[in-house]
């Protein structure tokens, strides 16, 4: 039995317990009946078992510390809802501390980098893969395919490991080796991060004729908005306000096992100050004979200041032979 009071000693009467069951207690002037505490059970988890372990070690040490200690705590504390034993709690797990030195560098517990590498592990656990920040949030690389390759950043989407290159160098972007026939060959999504782009062609076609018409656009613009011009030993052919650029001629269905070979070059692709300009060579053998050998320079501009990110090869009356090859490189 007990006494339980308010304000000026005023009497509110005896609770009574009932042990094991219930008891009464008074909280801000309103009686409480609650169900007897529950004893904990034997049965716990070990690492259960480790944390009261740890926190009762903890507790003796914040008894048994000097005056000076605690209150150098309860200083840390004044103006937090924290309490000094929390604090030294924290500062025992080594979750407390951070030491900034004179350049600005912080150094932290190992505790608290712990703690930010598991979450970091959220996103990949991949040796090697990197974050960044993208339009949805933060995300993670994949591993580079081959060792000694480098990320480099794209205008948008995820950065793209490459080959590392030093200024000048080749670094193959795509190739295709076609497994049946094709309508286009269609470089898509090519990143603005060299000076210039050469694609490399090795081709047939399949029209029913000794040659086909190679045709290139860029960025999907199928409109009038491609100026060329071209030279061979027949003399040169030139069109302006053309829907494409005329790359030269490829061998088509005949002769058999004949192949045609383009090069195209592109420099500054990846700039916003001017019309694009497209250079190359075209080389085309017919048969055995003198006249079937043909060769051809190329020049051509699409009239737009965008970046080009894509390119796409077509042919004028057939499609891309089984066995066709086109790789695109940047350079730079």
């Amino acid at each position: 039995m007990a006494l339980w009071t308010q304000g000026k000693g005023q009497v509110l009467g005896r609770r009574d317990s009932l042990r094991g069951v219930s008891y009464s207690y008074v909280r801000r002037g309103v009686e409480v009946t609650a169900k007897w505490p529950r004893k904990r059970g034997d049965n716990l988890h070990p690492k259960t078992l480790a944390q009261m372990e740890y926190f009762r070690q903890v507790q003796w040490a914040w008894k048994y510390s000097a005056a000076g200690v605690q209150r150098s705590f309860a200083d840390a504390v004044k103006g937090t809802p924290l309490m000094p034993r929390d604090i030294f709690l924290m500062w025992q797990a080594g979750r407390a501390v951070s030491v900034t030195l004179p350049d600005g560098r912080t150094i932290y517990h190992m505790a608290t980098i712990n703690a930010v590498s598991d979450s970091l592990d959220v996103f990949t656990k991949e040796v090697g893969a990197m974050l960044y920040r993208g339009a949805q949030g933060w995300r993670a690389t994949g591993v580079p395919a081959t060792p000694g390759q480098v990320l480099v950043s794209q205008p948008a989407g995820e950065p793209l490991w490459q080959d590392l290159g030093g200024a000048g160098a080749f670094q193959k972007i795509e190739q295709f080796t076609l497994a049946a026939n094709a309508a286009t060959i269609d470089f898509d999504n090519i990143p603005v991060t060299f000076r210039a782009l050469e694609l490399h062609l090795y081709a047939k076609g399949t029209a029913a004729a000794a040659s086909d018409v190679l045709k290139v656009t860029f960025n999907g613009d199928n409109g009038a908005h491609y100026d060329y011009q071209r030279w061979n030993r027949f003399g040169s052919g030139l069109a302006v306000a053309a829907t494409y650029i005329e790359a030269g001629v490829i061998v088509a269905a005949t002769p058999a096992s004949r192949a045609s070979t383009t090069i195209i070059r592109l420099p500054g692709y990846g700039s916003l100050a001017f019309f694009k300009s497209m250079s190359g060579e075209n080389a085309y053998s017919g048969g055995t004979g003198t006249g079937d050998q043909i060769s051809a320079s190329l020049q051509g501009e699409w009239r737009s200041t965008a970046q080009i990110d894509r390119i796409t090869l077509a042919l004028a009356a057939g499609q891309f032979a089984t066995g066709t090859e086109a790789t695109l490189y940047g350079i730079g």
